[in-house]
């Protein structure tokens, strides 16, 4: 079997229950060193619920992210206006950058918009945005060439976090990313991965070496992100910088549309 990224020849890399039943085999490529799970036929199963029951840091990415997204809109992407969260979940995160000032909408076709289901797209159709992020998404991928050709079609650059594969690669099962309890998790990078995507669509990757990544028209240094991206540099522009909150304006035009619906006139 060859890689689906780059073509390459594959080997097998281990096998694993998943779910504790299924049995389950991934394959690694020669080349990028791609790890990935030829046939996850447990998927059905696995998405009984969206997101997984152990997955209990979407509140705490909201918060560490927003202001990794927002330092790099601000130094990266500074004329940026329209921006994407693409597998936005729940919505916190998009909720979150709004009361930050930043007017993001939401795009999910499996998981119900709790906090921002105003602000969702249902289709993406020719819209364009300065910056999609996609936040624990890519590992979930069965086809992630389609899902950044996607993104691409949309944006110039995406903002996305999904964990590389450490070197030596960790033995299926000895390591948490692999996420055998709930099997969710099939698609797994190196930084070489990464690069040959971005190369594909004739972009730059930055990455701060081991969660979040940058694939942008713009070529940024790594170490720069990385700088940029982590608690200090992040919490010192979240201090230096700041815009006017989305969140009354979101909430008057919430308030006005409900009025609207339930015919009581605004006094």
């Amino acid at each position: 079997m060859n890689c689906p990224i780059c073509q390459a020849a594959t080997a097998h890399f281990g096998d694993a229950k998943i779910m504790g039943k299924h049995p389950a085999s991934f394959r690694r490529c020669a080349d990028c060193g791609f790890l990935f799970a030829p046939d996850p036929y447990w998927l059905p199963e696995s998405y009984q619920s969206a997101i997984n029951q152990t997955d209990i840091g979407s509140v705490s990415r909201a918060d560490t992210f927003s202001r990794s997204t927002k330092a790099v809109i601000e130094f990266c992407l500074k004329d940026a206006s329209r921006f994407l969260d693409y597998g936005a979940g729940y919505g916190i995160f998009v909720r979150k950058m709004r009361d930050n000032g930043y007017p993001f909408l939401a795009y999910d076709q499996y998981c119900e918009n709790l906090f921002a289901s105003d602000f969702k797209l249902e289709a993406l159709t020719d819209q364009r945005f300065d910056l999609v992020t996609a936040f624990e998404v890519m590992e979930h991928l069965i086809d992630p060439l389609e899902t950044f050709a996607t993104i691409f079609r949309h944006a110039d650059a995406v903002l996305f976090s999904t964990q590389l594969v450490p070197e030596p690669a960790p033995a299926v099962g000895t390591w948490w990313y692999f996420g055998l309890d709930h099997g969710q998790h099939i698609s797994l990078y190196t930084r070489r991965t990464l690069e040959l995507i971005a190369s594909r669509h004739g972009k730059s990757l930055a990455s701060d070496g081991s969660r979040l990544h940058l694939i942008s028209s713009r070529r940024i240094s790594s170490r720069w992100f990385r700088w940029l991206t982590g608690k200090k540099g992040a919490k010192l522009i979240e201090l230096a910088v700041r815009r006017p909150s989305l969140l009354m304006t979101d909430f008057e035009q919430l308030r006005q549309a409900q009025l609207k619906k339930l015919g009581v006139p605004d006094n």
